[in-house]
């Protein structure tokens, strides 16, 4: 599915909630108020979230030099999410450009989070 102003701006709206949530739920401190950057375990990691039905997260090619770590959070069922850690280098190689990105977003499967990631946890948050 495509998509348009309005339905991008309402996922980086829920992306952005939902992130913080599991944020805190695995002990991360947000660096940002406007940013899905934490730290976590020592590391300057992102938490990217996927609804039910999407199998991708995207995150921008800028973010990507700064963090240690991708958090790739999927929601399995209404608010319950598998999270996996991926690095920025794996990433990089297994990304392709988001058409709605503007050049400036890669998009990665959650097949590459679980074949080549590493667990972290399968939680539920109350948005």
């Amino acid at each position: 599915m495509t998509q348009n102003r309005e339905t991008g701006a309402e996922a980086a709206q829920f992306g952005h909630k939902a992130a913080t949530l599991i944020g805190e739920k695995i002990g991360a401190k947000k660096l940002k108020s406007n940013s899905n950057e934490f730290e976590w375990n020592g590391q300057r990691v992102t938490i990217r979230t996927a609804r039910q039905g999407n199998n991708q997260v995207g995150v921008l090619y800028d973010m990507l030099r700064r963090v240690e770590s991708v958090i790739g959070a999927f929601e399995i069922a209404t608010s319950e999410f598998e999270l996996f850690s991926l690095s920025p280098e794996t990433y990089e190689e297994a990304m392709r450009d988001s058409n709605t990105g503007k050049g400036r977003v890669g998009l990665v499967q959650k097949r590459v989070f679980s074949e080549k990631g590493k667990f972290v946890a399968t939680l539920s948050i109350s948005p």
